[in-house]
């Protein structure tokens, strides 16, 4: 059993050792390959290059932060205009039931004197008729008080 865990170690422990190597053979290459760029022949190269893309990132992002301001104009454009209209729509909607209101209370007021008119005129012909009845009984008594 310890000889298959020692087993196990030694392999981790070699496994590790591969790779630890590996890893600084590459970053000596890497440091290598960074003095040259900086240092050689090709640094005037390297920086110019670097400069370049440093200026474009930079430019990149000024385009970047341009547009959306311009968005963001158009959108808060876009917004006072339906904000604008929201408003306009809202009054004319308070003027249109105004409107509706006064025609409906007017309908109401023309139907009330219609109504009072038309009373008046029962009430009229109701007192008319009761004065040709009085005035038909009063006739009768009067005709058969004559006879007697």
């Amino acid at each position: 059993m310890m000889r298959v865990l020692e087993s196990d170690l030694t392999w981790a422990l070699v496994t590790w050792r591969e790779t630890a190597e590996t890893q600084r053979r590459q970053k000596a290459i890497a440091h290598k390959l960074g003095a040259r760029l900086l240092y050689g022949p090709t640094a005037g190269a390297f920086a110019s290059w670097r400069e370049t893309c440093f200026s474009r990132q930079h430019e990149s992002g000024v385009i970047r932060r341009v547009i959306a301001r311009i968005m963001q104009q158009r959108l808060s454009a876009a917004f006072r205009t339906w904000r604008e209209c929201a408003w306009s729509m809202l009054d004319q909607k308070r003027i249109l039931a105004g409107a509706i209101n006064r025609i409906l209370q007017g309908n109401l007021s023309g139907a009330l004197e219609q109504w009072q008119q038309v009373a008046a005129e029962i009430a009229e012909a109701k007192l008319c008729v009761r004065r040709a009845l009085l005035m038909l009984i009063q006739g009768h008594l009067r005709a058969i008080l004559g006879l007697f």
